[in-house]
């Protein structure tokens, strides 16, 4: 990633294609019509038109979390596999880290740099250190580095 340049990040972003409709129990969802315009701090160009949610859309998410929750697989899993699931997706996130960090700094403004090594870092340490103790949690306040604290409520 240090290599690259300004140019080739610009690039990268007028290639890189925003989601513009909400995914909800597996499908696109393009909501009631309405839109919103997604902009670019950096020079206010228009990033997406994103569907606009509503009380539709949320009765939608909230009806299939529901029924994750209550008959889908993880609430079933053995900790392991959870443990599994949650190391792959850190995986996941190392491995698209770079397209990741670029939306990041297109929506918010931020440094392409401070995204990729801080954020997106962070959120692939977060996946991993959990799926490395999805099967060791024995309390509700699990011993973390002195710089942090987590804590497991049911």
């Amino acid at each position: 990633m240090l290599e690259t340049t300004h140019d080739t990040w610009l690039r990268r972003a007028g290639e890189l294609a925003h989601p513009v409709h909400h995914h909800i129990d597996g499908a696109a969802e393009p909501g009631g019509g309405a839109a919103f315009t997604v902009v670019s701090p950096r020079d206010g160009s228009t990033l997406a038109e994103v569907a606009d949610g509503g009380a539709a859309e949320v009765d939608l998410a909230v009806a299939a979390a529901r029924r994750a929750f209550d008959q889908g697989p993880w609430p079933r899993m053995a900790p392991a596999d959870r443990g599994r699931v949650l190391l792959r997706l850190a995986e996941l996130v190392e491995e698209c880290r770079e397209r990741l960090a670029l939306t990041v700094s297109l929506e918010m403004g931020k440094p392409i740099t401070d995204a990729c090594a801080v954020e997106l870092r962070a959120v692939a340490a977060t996946f991993r250190w959990y799926g490395q103790v999805a099967d060791k949690l024995a309390d509700t306040s699990p011993h973390t580095g002195t710089d942090s604290l987590a804590l497991v409520t049911r």
